[in-house]
C-alpha cells in the first residue's frame, strides 16, 4: 500500500520486534477529531494511561545489575526491572513528547507526520541517553577486577551506570510475563508460548538489554534442569552478547562453591555461543576459582567445545593448555590421545602432569604405554602423575616399575602415589612391598600417610594374605591407621 493511502498506513520496519509491536500498539482508535498520523491536538485529547504508556521520568531509575537477583517463583508480571527513562541534561525545546504504547522512538516517528515529523522523533532520541559502560564497582568483587576490566568491559554490552535505566519503552516485564506463561503452559501450548518468549527476547536484545535475556535464560535452566524443551528454548535465546553476560554472572558468583557449581551445571546445557564466551574468559583470567568453574562448564559443553580445545592445545600460555588438557581428559573427545601426546611434550611440567592424569581418564592401551614411559622421569610431579595414570588404567605392565620405584622413592607424596597405583592395579606380586610399608616401623610409628595408603592397597588386593596383614594392625598405636583398619574390617 502506498504511504499516501487513506485506507492503511505504513508501519516503519526497523526490525521484526518494532514492526510487530507497532501493530499491537495501533489497535486503539485515535481520539475523536484527531486523524491518525496527526500530532496536532494530542495534548488536548490525551489517550488513556494504559494506551499512552508511562510519561517521561514516571518510573524511578533501576540499577540493571542490582536487579539481576531473582526469585524462581515465575509469577506472571512479577519482577525487578522498571521501564522508566532517565532525562539527560540535553533539553529539547517545546512541550514534553507524548510516548506511544511502548514508548519507542519508532512509534513516535510513525505517529508524527506533521510539523514535528521525523525531526520530532530525532529530538526524542537526543533527549535520552544511556551512560557509558562501567560494570565494575560494587557489583564485582576486587578479586575479579582483572576479569571484569579485561573481559566484561570489552566483551559484554552491560549497562554500566547504576543510575541508568533501559531505553524508552524497553523493559524486561513483557519477557518475564511471556516466560511465566511458557513455564506454566501445557505441552500443546508450548510452541506458541515459546514464540512469544523469543519475540520479547529479540525486542530486548535489539535494544541492547542483553542482561534481561540472560536472566531469563538462567531462570529457565536453574528452575527446570531436566526439561529438554526448556533447554532448547534457552539455547535459542543465547546470542553472543547474552552468553557473555551469563559468563560474567558465573565468574562473579564462582566464590560461592554451591552456587558456582549449580550455574556450571545449568550453563553447561547451552550452545556454541556459550562455549565461545566461556573459553574466551578462561583464556584471559588467572584466578584459580574462576578457572575451575569455567573449566567445569566447558566439560559439560564437550561437543561444542571440542574444536576450541583443539586450538587451546597449541596456545602459547601454559595455563590455557593445561585447562584444555583437563577438558579433553574429562570428556574423551575424538583423537584425545593425539592431543594429549602433544601436551606431553610441553615445556611446563604442570601441563605434562595434567596430560598424564588425562590419559588415565581417557583409557586404552596406547594411553597406558604412554603413561608407563613417564614413571622414571626426573620431575617429581610428572612421575607421580604417571603413577596415578597407570593406577587409573589398571595397567599390570607397570607393576615392576612401580615396585622398583617404591624402593628408591624417599618423598612421602611419591610413596603415596606409588602405593595407590599398586592397590588399584591389584597385582598380588605387590603384597610383600605393601605389607612392609603398612608396618609400624622400628620405633613403632611410620609416616601416617604412607601407612594408610599401604593398608588401603592391601585391602584392595582382596586376598587372604592381604586381609591378614590388615587385621594384624587392628590395635595399632596410630589412631588414624587403627581407625581405618577397623572401618575396613567392618565393611569387608
Amino acid at each position: 500500500m502506498s504511504p499516501d493511502s487513506d485506507s492503511e498506513e505504513t508501519i516503519p520496519a526497523p526490525g521484526l520486534a518494532a514492526g510487530v509491536d507497532d501493530l499491537f500498539r495501533r489497535t486503539e482508535s485515535p481520539p475523536e477529531g484527531v486523524e491518525r498520523g496527526d500530532t496536532t491536538g494530542l495534548e488536548a485529547a490525551p489517550r488513556s494511561e494504559e494506551a499512552r504508556g508511562e510519561t517521561v521520568g514516571a518510573a524511578p531509575a533501576v540499577d540493571p545489575l542490582a536487579a539481576l537477583g531473582y526469585d524462581l517463583g515465575f509469577e506472571a508480571g512479577a519482577g525487578e526491572g522498571g521501564g522508566g527513562a532517565r532525562r539527560s541534561e540535553v533539553e529539547v525545546g517545546g512541550p514534553p513528547p507524548v510516548r506511544g504504547a511502548e514508548g519507542t522512538s519508532e512509534g513516535v516517528e510513525a505517529e508524527s507526520t506533521g510539523p514535528g515529523g521525523p525531526e520530532f522523533a530525532e529530538a526524542v532520541e537526543a533527549d535520552y541517553e544511556i551512560a557509558p559502560a562501567d560494570p565494575g564497582g560494587a557489583v564485582a568483587s576486587a578479586d575479579f577486577g582483572a576479569i571484569l576490566s579485561g573481559v566484561v568491559r570489552e566483551r559484554v554490552d552491560l549497562p554500566a551506570s547504576v543510575d541508568s535505566a533501559p531505553p524508552m519503552g524497553v523493559s524486561d516485564d513483557d519477557l518475564r510475563r511471556a516466560l511465566a506463561a511458557f513455564m506454566a503452559s501445557e505441552a500443546a501450548d508450548r510452541p506458541a508460548s515459546a514464540m512469544r518468549v523469543r519475540f520479547q527476547a529479540e525486542k530486548l536484545g535489539g535494544a541492547g538489554e542483553h542482561e534481561g535475556v540472560a536472566l531469563a535464560v538462567e531462570r529457565m535452566l536453574v528452575s527446570r534442569p531436566d526439561d529438554e524443551g526448556v533447554r532448547e528454548l534457552a539455547c535459542q535465546l543465547v546470542t553472543d552478547e547474552v552468553a557473555r553476560v551469563l559468563t560474567f554472572r558465573l565468574v562473579d558468583r564462582a566464590r560461592d562453591e554451591d552456587e558456582g557449581r549449580a550455574l556450571a551445571r545449568a550453563f553447561g546445557r547451552l550452545n556454541m555461543e556459550m562455549a565461545d564466551a566461556v573459553s574466551h574468559t578462561l583464556a584471559r583470567t588467572e584466578d584459580r576459582i574462576a578457572r575451575r568453574v569455567l573449566t567445569e562448564v566447558l566439560v559439560r559443553l564437550a561437543p561444542e567445545a571440542q574444536e576450541i580445545m583443539a586450538d587451546f592445545i597449541q596456545d602459547a600460555r601454559w595455563t590455557v593448555v593445561r585447562d584444555a588438557v583437563t577438558v579433553i581428559g574429562r570428556t574423551g573427545i575424538p583423537n584425545a590421545v593425539q592431543f594429549l601426546t602433544t601436551a606431553l611434550a610441553h615445556e611446563e611440567p604442570r601441563v605434562r602432569a595434567e596430560a598424564l592424569r588425562a590419559l588415565g581418564a581417557v583409557g586404552g592401551g596406547e594411553a597406558a604405554v604412554l603413561a608407563r614411559s613417564y614413571l622414571d622421569v626426573a620431575d617429581a610431579e610428572v612421575r607421580n602423575a604417571a603413577a596415578e595414570a597407570v593406577g587409573a588404567l589398571r595397567d599390570p605392565g607397570s607393576v615392576p616399575r612401580l615396585l622398583a620405584r617404591l624402593d628408591d622413592e624417599s618423598e612421602r607424596e611419591g610413596l603415596v602415589a606409588l602405593l595407590h597405583a599398586l592397590g588399584r592395579i591389584g597385582d598380588v606380586a605387590a603384597y610383600p612391598a605393601l605389607e612392609k610399608r603398612a608396618a609400624p616401623g622400628r620405633l613403632g610409628r611410620g609416616p601416617t600417610e604412607v601407612r594408610v595408603a599401604a593398608v588401603r592397597a592391601l585391602a584392595a588386593l582382596d586376598t587372604a594374605d592381604g586381609w591378614a596383614a590388615v587385621e594384624a594392625l587392628v590395635d595399632d598405636r596410630d589412631d588414624e591407621v587403627r581407625g581405618l583398619v577397623r572401618f575396613l574390617l567392618r565393611s569387608r
